[in-house]
Parts: structure tokens; sequence; C-alpha cells
């Protein structure tokens, strides 16, 4: 499948959109060459192509959706008996940072901290393998001194100790440690005051990621301070960034910021913040002046970014704050019917934050006999700031027959904690011998009016216009490497005669049962600390530990036999996650002629939720 979209440079008009109604085939052995014509929008023609042409440039977005049909797996039910708890190695690893505040001998030996950093008059304690794995610096800095505790003093000019606590926290997790304030209408002083303080904290954290090699951490740090940039925040983050290589596209975006418009340089050079910078350090704001001018003298079309807003105030003195979530359900139709089947009748989104609020989507089907018909419900799941909030709500199905339902679009709904969701009824296409992958999107697009703060202009900028992109966090890969390179390992074990190595501190933080073992062999003397597993595949214990690591499964070339496995191994560690995405595929995987073997499995490894599945699938 394919689309087009063209889109205006200045952000004018809504974009012009044109969506293949099926798909094409490409034969897969020819000397010739195949093409697909594709339609040019609508919106485009009937005398409207200047609006999407600026400087004598066209651009046209291509969008092509590869549909391969899977013929290594079966079809499966989707079965989701139980549901698999997200990754827990943050959590993990942020219990290994609590306890290195410990001072209790209760502590695990594999868990005590080996590095002491003395910030100021305060002295906080780390291990030297997490941050040499997450840090080059620290790798660098620990490379003669891996195998014995160290004390290192931090200059407490350069960082205080609150920053050092913050940037450990976020080693440890790949998280910040306080989550930014989204609801950028703050109103009563504390409020601001406490959002000066939040980004105050940040850009501190900006100079340990830069001084640490913390890429993650920079760009979460770029990204709170380019959306918070306003005319009070803009001068302070200009003075962190200014002359850091790796921060030099933030430092773009504020002088982008203060070019924006005449109204913005005027209201900055009235701030505090200007004012000091003006007696302190001059030939800086000369710098930046300099910089602002060539973006006033550069095209205006160069900066067209900075028209786009996502909240506009209106007429009567409010704000409309727009966002938009997009829901996928996999397998839409199996995991209906599994779900059904268990007495189930409701699937929900993660929760995300518009306007301040936290929303969730909802899909209900209404009757078992007629799977066709389901409700989408919005629903609001955090507390009123006010009595009601007021909305305008869109609804976008894209069916597993791969064609869209018609949009259905609610006007002025108001919100209330008596009234805290809103629905609208769909009935699905029918349609046979689809190449679509079956999986259900759900598209919400919602408009949540609110009461304006004080400020000056006619919209509110949420930054420079331009989005700061942050990868996904880095922790699982790092751990990986540390596995797979065995740099630092202290603990050897012996499966099926091979000799594999491993980490005692991230075993001690994620398998407590695993450790135990670890232990017990540590306390014999004839072993030469070797570490002896029975009765297990030397492959499937690699398995175990790659997701003792990483939290995720490596790719299995016999499925069914090494999940079955991996599922002994599970239960035999103590690892309830890798247990419940077992039981899930043996589920998804149930048979007539399996069934009776997959119920004997689950009650040797006293899988109780799996054994009802089995248990319920004999019956009927």
């Amino acid at each position: 499948m394919a689309s087009l979209r063209i889109e205006d440079p200045l952000h004018r008009w809504p974009a012009a959109v044109w969506r293949s109604p099926d798909t094409n085939t490409f034969p897969a052995t020819t000397s010739e060459r195949s093409s697909w014509k594709l339609s040019v929008p609508k919106p485009f023609f009937h005398c409207q192509e200047e609006r999407y042409v600026v400087d004598d440039r066209l651009t046209i977005l291509c969008v092509v959706h590869v549909l391969r049909l899977d013929v290594t797996l079966p079809n499966t039910r989707s079965c989701f008996i139980s549901v698999v708890p997200p990754p827990t190695i943050s959590g993990d690893l942020l219990m290994l940072l609590f306890a290195s505040m410990s001072k209790s001998d209760s502590v695990k030996h594999a868990m005590r901290p080996d590095v002491t950093f003395i910030v100021g008059q305060t002295k906080i304690r780390a291990h030297k393998l997490v941050l040499a794995v997450r840090s080059p610096v620290f790798a660098a800095e620990f490379r003669w001194h891996m195998n014995e505790s160290i004390i290192i003093r931090v200059d407490d000019d350069d960082m205080s100790a609150s920053t050092f606590r913050a940037m450990l926290r976020f080693i440890y997790t790949d998280e910040l440690p306080i989550k930014p304030n989204n609801d950028r209408m703050i109103l009563t002083s504390e409020d601001k005051h406490a959002a000066r303080l939040y980004e105050a904290m940040v850009r501190d954290l900006l100079v340990a990621a830069d001084r640490y090699d913390l890429q993650r951490l920079r760009l979460l740090g770029e990204k709170v301070l380019a959306e918070g940039m306003d005319d009070k925040s803009v001068i302070p983050t200009l003075m962190v960034v200014h002359g850091r290589y790796s921060c030099r596209q933030l430092e773009d975006l504020c002088i982008e910021y203060i070019a924006s418009h005449p109204n913005v340089y005027s209201d900055l050079k009235a701030t505090e913040e200007y004012n000091e910078i003006k007696n302190s350090c001059f030939s800086f704001l000369l710098e930046v002046t300099d910089k602002v001018d060539m973006i006033d003298m550069a095209p205006k079309a160069s900066s067209s970014n900075l028209q786009s807003h996502k909240r506009k105030r209106n007429d009567g003195g409010q704000v409309v704050v727009h966002g938009s979530h997009k829901f996928t359900i996999p397998y839409f139709r199996a995991v209906q019917r599994s779900l059904l089947a268990v007495g189930k009748n409701t699937i929900c989104s993660g929760i995300f934050q518009v306007g301040g609020y936290n929303w969730q989507l909802c899909v209900r089907w209404l009757y078992p006999s007629n799977s066709s018909e389901f409700v989408v419900y919005l629903c609001v799941v955090s507390s009123f700031e006010t009595s009601h909030v007021t909305t305008s709500i869109g609804f976008k199905i894209d069916d597993p027959s791969g064609m869209s339902l018609p949009p259905i679009t609610m006007v002025e709904e108001i919100f209330t904690e008596a009234e805290y969701f809103r629905h609208a009824k769909f009935t699905l296409m029918k349609s046979t011998n689809s190449s679509h992958d079956d999986s259900l999107t759900i598209h919400c697009h919602l408009n949540v009016t609110k009461e304006a703060a004080c400020t000056s202009s006619s919209t509110i900028s949420d930054g420079a216009g331009v989005t700061v992109v942050v990868p996904p966090p880095y922790i699982g890969l790092h751990l990986e490497q540390l596995l797979l390179g065995g740099q630092r390992s202290d603990v050897r074990f012996l499966v099926e005669e091979c000799d594999i190595r491993a980490h005692g501190l991230v075993i001690a933080a994620r398998s407590p049962v695993l450790y135990q073992v670890v232990e017990a062999a540590a306390a014999k003397v004839d072993n030469h600390h070797i570490v002896r597993v029975d009765d297990m595949k030397a492959a499937v214990f690699r398995s175990v530990l790659h997701f003792i690591y990483t939290d995720k499964l490596p790719s299995i070339d016999n499925p069914v036999l090494a999940v079955e496995d991996m599922l002994a191994a599970a239960c035999r560690f103590g690892l309830e996650r890798l247990k419940i995405a077992c039981e899930n595929f043996f589920a998804d995987h149930i048979s007539n002629k399996n069934a009776l073997c997959t119920l004997k499995l689950a009650q040797r490894h006293h899988c109780l939720e799996l054994e009802k599945y089995c248990v319920k699938f004999i019956s009927t």
C-alpha cells in the first residue's frame, strides 16, 4: 500500500493527502521494470497548487507499506492468558543503587558498592561495573582500578551533590530522576518557582551528561529545555550550551527562539537574566546579537518551523491544546476471540497526556455473538484541576480489511469527575482474503480547552518548533554488550562442559534465585569458584542469561522445544516475566494434538493460568 502527502512549507494550509484504496502486487522475478501509477491528492488541484510551492520547490512525501505473508509461522490465536509485566531492568538496577546507600551488613556481597565519590562534603557510593558500562568516561577512569575499591573526589564547583546523585539515578535507570511538567499553563507562583528549579536541574544534568558522555541524558535534557523554552529560560539555557559542540542544536534553537518575533527580543531585554548577562558577559551578548541579526536577514521561509504551534489562544482568553494518540491492536480478531473466551470484553491503551490531563483509550465489544461491533471509549484517568474539562474529540479507525471507517467527531464534549468518558460505536467492514496484517488502529484527535495564563502574545510557543529526537533506552543494549564481551566477568558457569562467563552484580540484581546458586558454589572449597548447572542445555542457559541482561528473548531455532526448556529454566530461577511469556506462547500454539501434553507441562511447572486454559480448551 502507498500514500502521498504534500505539505504547505509555511503551515498555512492542511496537507494534501492521498492513500491507495488497495494493494499492488509486484512480480517477484522479472527482467522488466514494474511500476505503480499513484494519484495526485485532490486538494492539490482546483487552482490551489501555489499553496504548496515555496521558492519554486514542491516536496512530496511518499510512504510505501510492504505487506509480506510470513510462511514461517503457523496461524495462531494470539492468546494472552496473562499480561506480561513490563521490563524491570531499570527498577532492578535502581534497587541496586538504593542498596549502595545502605550501610547494613545484610546487603549481598556482589551488590556492595566499590567506588566512593566525594562531592563537596557529601560521600556518594556506587558500582564501578554499572558506571563503566554506561559511560566511556567512567570506563577510562576505572580502567586500572576495576578490582579494587577506590575513592574519587569531584570538584563541587563543577557539579553539586544533588546533580551528581540525579546523574547516577539516570545511569542506573535510563530515566530522568524527575518527570517534566508537560502542562505549561502554570498559574501559581509556587508552580512557576518549581518549574524554574526543574529547568535549572535539567541544565545542570546537561552539563554532567556532556562531561561524562551520556548521550541519551543530554538529548533528554535538550528536549525538555527546547519544549519548555520561554523568555525566562532561553538566556540561562544559551549560557549553558554556548560553546559546547555536542549541544549546538539546542544553541541554534535558542537563537531561533530569540529571533522568532520582534516582540520576543524586546520582552527578553526586559528580563533580569538579560541584564545580568549584559553586565557580566557583554561579549557573549554581542555574539548572540550577531547570530540573531543573521537569522533576521535570512529568507523568512527558512524559519517556517517556528509557525507551528501546539497551543493557540482563542478570542475568549483560553488556550486550546491539540493532541493525538494512535492505538494499534495487532492480530485484532485473534486477540478479540481470546479475550471473549476468558470472559473479558475490553482492552485498553497506554496512558497519554494532552492539556495536562492523563487520557486512555479503551475498546469494548458489545455482543460476543456479533464480533464486528465495538465501542471506543476515551477516558480521563487523572484528577481534575477544575470542575470540568471541555474538549473536542475525533475518532478514526483503520479496519483490519485495510480500509478506513467513516470518522466520528464530537464537539464541545464536557468531562467531569462523574462523567469521565465518552464513546463512539463502530462496525467493522466484512472482508475476506485480505492481505492486511489483521491489526486495528485507532486514531484519536483531542482538543482540550483551558484557561490561559496572563501573556502578552497571541500564541504560546512550544519551544522553537523543532523536535529533539531522543533514542530509546540504551541500558539493555549496554548490558547485552557486557555479556557478549565478557569483560570484567567474575562468575564462571559450567553447563554441558561449556564455560560461560557472567557478572555477579547483574545476576544479584536481576535473579536472586540464580545468585543463591552462585553463593552456594562460592562457599564450597573444592570447586575452584566454578558454578555447575546440571540438567540444562548450554544454549538454554545462554538464553536465560541473555534474558537476565536484556529482558528480551533471543531468536529461537526450534520454537516449541526451546520454549519448553525456557519455561523450566524460568521456574527454576524465579524469572516470573519470562515464565508468563512462555505460558502465553504455549497457549498461543495449543491444538488438539498437543493440548494434553501442554496440560501436563503446566501441571509440572505449577503454571495455574496455563493449566486453566488447557482444561477449558480440552473441555470445549
